[in-house]
């Protein structure tokens, strides 16, 4: 079964909180087609630290066939696999999603990289609003401008 694709990253910036060492939690998913949202939309991990992972992913694997966002809370993970256009598989520890088992969803390269872009870039605005300053904060920050 085919499904509208598009790829965004979902969050609730109202739900993310600086914890006593400094590291932000919050609601974060990934949303890979209209009806498709991983691993669910009120999944709670640490935005900033995943948003680095994703970036440094994007960027090492430059146009290679292969990408994981992994998640840092639980075994969560979606492998995006192909070259332009990429078949999305999310998963539980090496099981594949329920929600994913009987649907064919396909993202384009290009809307994944500008996906991840875009988020750290609001992530980046929301620590600014907010003046938070933290290691994840600064690491996004490097991240972003290529370091």
């Amino acid at each position: 079964m085919n499904t509208r694709n598009g790829f965004a990253i979902r969050y609730d910036g109202s739900s993310f909180s600086v914890s006593s060492g400094g590291v932000i939690a919050g609601k974060v998913a990934i949303q890979v087609a209209v009806d498709l949202i991983f691993p669910e939309m009120d999944w709670w991990d640490f935005p900033f630290i995943v948003a680095d992972w994703w970036l440094k992913e994007v960027r090492e694997s430059d146009r290679q066939d292969a990408l994981r966002l992994r998640f840092m809370d639980g075994p969560a993970e979606c492998v995006l696999t192909g070259h332009d256009v990429m078949l999305v598989q999310c998963r539980y520890d090496d099981k594949i999603d329920n929600d994913f088992a009987d649907k064919l969803v396909r993202v384009p390269r290009v809307q994944v990289d500008q996906a991840l872009t875009r988020y750290a870039k609001e992530l980046l605005d929301l620590a600014r609003t907010r003046r938070w300053d933290t290691p994840d904060v600064q690491h996004l920050r490097m991240r972003l401008a290529g370091g």
